[in-house]
Order: structure tokens, then sequence, then C-alpha cells
């Protein structure tokens, strides 16, 4: 059985890596990679490409028709929305004998809104969240949608005033403070027993600002 990791964009250190893995648990199997843009540098990267359609035009159908076609048993996906997606069809894409590589939906949604994620107590390390921006002290900030991808309508280092006016535009703004810096991207690989088997590391050189 094949392997599809959706949104690859540019993640060519995660390709390279289950490719070597593949390599040693079945040389025969074949990589492929799925992206609603074509122009990636992820394309080339890749035993085959599935320019797939967005998300939201996207049906579980499809996904399950394309896979028994190109004889593909396990998906990773990549992408805050993307896991969201196959987490919600996980179950009936297993029917079909197709392996998601994701956690429980409770899980992933807790993930998925920032603002909830920042007030658990998943970790002591997290950036100080908020959905009202006098709360923050710091003259530099960063306003981004409360739900989805963390890139998604992002506007960073700005001030006060000018994450004011630009939180109206959104339709569910937070707040952080700016925290000048390399930001770095860590995909990490965790067994059903929860033991970390393997990240790998990235630098994240381009977001999708505002």
């Amino acid at each position: 059985m094949n392997l599809l990791v959706t949104s690859i964009n540019a993640k060519v250190p995660l390709l390279q890596t289950l490719k070597e893995a593949m390599l040693c648990f079945n040389p025969t199997m074949k990589l492929f990679g799925a992206d609603s843009n074509e122009s990636i540098l992820g394309h080339y990267f890749v035993d085959n490409f599935w320019h797939m359609p967005r998300l939201e035009e996207l049906t579980c159908k499809e996904v399950i028709a394309y896979c028994q076609t190109h004889k593909i048993g396990y998906i990773v996906p990549t992408r805050d929305e993307d896991v969201l997606f196959f987490a919600t069809h996980q179950e009936e894409l297993a029917t079909k004998g197709i392996r998601c590589f994701v956690s429980n939906l409770p899980s992933i949604m807790l993930c998925y809104d920032k603002l909830a994620f920042a007030n658990s107590n998943a970790s002591r390390y997290l950036i100080e969240t908020t959905k009202t921006l006098k709360t923050l002290t710091c003259e530099r900030v960063v306003v981004k949608e409360r739900f989805g991808s963390g890139s998604k309508l992002l506007l960073l280092n700005a001030t006060q005033e000018e994450a004011s006016l630009y939180a109206k535009k959104l339709s569910q703004p937070i707040f952080q403070p700016f925290i000048q810096g390399t930001e770095y991207s860590i995909d990490s690989y965790i067994t059903q027993e929860g033991m970390c088997i393997g990240s790998v590391c990235r630098v994240r050189e381009k977001s999708d600002s505002g």
C-alpha cells in the first residue's frame, strides 16, 4: 500500500524523511503528495502528485476513490484544516482500509482553537493569547484568527492601534505579543502508546500575513 501526504507545499525535509522510512518498511511503496497549488517545491520530491481540490470542495468519497485507484493505504495530513478534515472522516476511511495518521477529534479540536489551547494545561511554555487587546502590555502585537491555520489572515509586528483596526476585519480575532526571532515548525510522530518516535524540524521562512 502507498502513502499520501497532504498540503506538501515546501515540506521537503518531511517528505525526504518519510521516503527513508518507507524504504525500510517496504521498498515497493510509493510516496504521493497532494496540494491545491501545483506550483510548489514539494511537487518535485514525491513519486506522484495529486492536484487536490480545496477542502471546501473536497468530499470523503473523492478521497476514497483516489486512494483506491492508486492503492493508497495511509494518509499523513500536514495542515491544521487537513488534520481536522481527515479526523472527521477517519472512521469512514478506515472501513475502506485507509488509515489516517491523526489524533482523536476532541484533541484536534482543542489544538484548532488557539485560544482554548493557550488556556489549557497542555504546556507551560505557551504564548499569552487573549481576545482583549488591552490586556497585553507589550507595544508590538500579533493579530490572527482564533480558529484554523496559524498564518490565516495574520498581521505581524503591529502597534496596538494597528492591531485594533485590523481586528475588525476578522471574524474571531485573538492577540498575542510579537516576539522577534526565527520561527521553527516541528513535526513529531507519536505512537498510540504516547511514545515519540521521531521529529522533523524546519524553519518557517514565509507566513501569509495580512
